[in-house]
């Protein structure tokens, strides 16, 4: 979903390079899960990366987080990894969590949350990942993210529980209409806000990846 309130690139710009590397163009600026343009009547360009990050990547059996101690950026190259085992060329639509361990489906989880909210914020956030969303609640709070998870949970209440759950479509026409009620846009402005002068995601997801060293990212 578009978003009325500037962004940002939400993927580190090494990782957004590697993943995109089927991509003919690479923009600044783009929604980090693909989104159905026409359900919400949007202009923004969608770069669909989750099509292209399984394409001519090949996973590694076998591979824990310790690997990538010492790295840069260890938990954007775990990303990298958990992209080339959950996605299949064949089927690059499908997420294959069932692949990957808990562990490494709560770096992805959280990963995305962040990749959203740094591009797009809360709106696009609820758009793209929907039902994901209650999911990733649960994540923050086993990580100690209390804050994010209250943000997370604001954003939510503007939501029936049956809409996230339900289909997407009906999701985005909630969404679209909340657009029009100022009450939501200054609240999901605030929680953007809040979120970006506050965050403590990549912090702590470091410290996860280096306190489970032992850890696989496949099941």
């Amino acid at each position: 979903m578009k978003s009325s309130r500037g962004s940002c690139n939400g993927i580190c710009q090494k990782c957004a390079a590697n993943v995109l590397s089927s991509s003919k163009v690479l923009l600044p600026n783009y929604a980090f899960k693909p989104i159905a343009e026409q359900a919400i009547g949007s202009n923004q360009t969608i770069v669909p990366q989750r099509l292209n990050a399984a394409l001519d990547l090949q996973w590694r059996p076998f591979v824990n987080f310790g690997e990538f101690s010492g790295r840069a950026d260890p938990v954007c190259e775990i990303f990298e990894e958990i992209l080339r085992v959950i996605y299949d060329k064949r089927a690059p639509n499908r997420e294959r969590l069932e692949r990957i361990s808990e562990d490494a489906k709560r770096i992805y989880l959280v990963y995305t949350f962040d990749c959203e909210l740094q591009n797009g914020g809360f709106d696009q956030l609820l758009s793209n990942l929907g039902a994901q969303c209650i999911e990733i609640s649960a994540e923050l709070a086993k990580l100690g993210l209390e804050l994010e998870r209250d943000l997370l949970q604001r954003a939510l209440s503007w939501i029936p529980t049956e809409i996230v759950g339900g289909k997407p479509s009906a999701l985005r026409r909630h969404l679209v209409k909340l657009m029009d009620n100022e009450a939501y846009c200054n609240e999901v402005s605030l929680l953007d806000e809040i979120y970006h002068s506050n965050s403590r995601v990549n912090e702590t997801l470091r410290e996860f990846v280096c306190t489970k060293s032992t850890c696989k990212i496949r099941a």
